[in-house]
This record gives C-alpha cells, sequence and structure tokens, in this order.
C-alpha cells in the first residue's frame, strides 16, 4: 500500500465532494495525486501526454 497512488480522471477542472474522497488499504490511506508513472508512462488525471512528453525531454537533455 505504500506504494501506490489515488489518481482520479476526469475533464471537469473540479468534481463536487472528490476531496473527501479516502481510500484505505490495511488502515494506510492512499496518496491522491494528479500525476503518476504506471509501467514507465506518466499519466495525469486528464490523461494528457504533457507529463511523459516533460519527462522525456528532461532525459533527452541530460543526455547531449
Amino acid at each position: 500500500s505504500k506504494k501506490c497512488n489515488l489518481i482520479i480522471f476526469s475533464k471537469k477542472d473540479k468534481i463536487p465532494g472528490i476531496d473527501k474522497l479516502k481510500i484505505k488499504v490495511n488502515n494506510t490511506e492512499i496518496a491522491r495525486v494528479e500525476k503518476t508513472k504506471f509501467l514507465g508512462v506518466f499519466i495525469d488525471s486528464r490523461l494528457s501526454w504533457k507529463p511523459h512528453i516533460h519527462e522525456v525531454e528532461n532525459k533527452i537533455a541530460k543526455k547531449t
């Protein structure tokens, strides 16, 4: 549960009451994030490619 993240996918900026959502596993609250890395791909709550592209750009910049 320490390696888990909670991400809510939505096109809207704000979903009423979503801030109150809490998920617990073995009495440990799962951290809510706006973006995360999943199988090497960075995704955000809007399912855009921006976080992944930004990370790839940073890797390329470090190698040149």
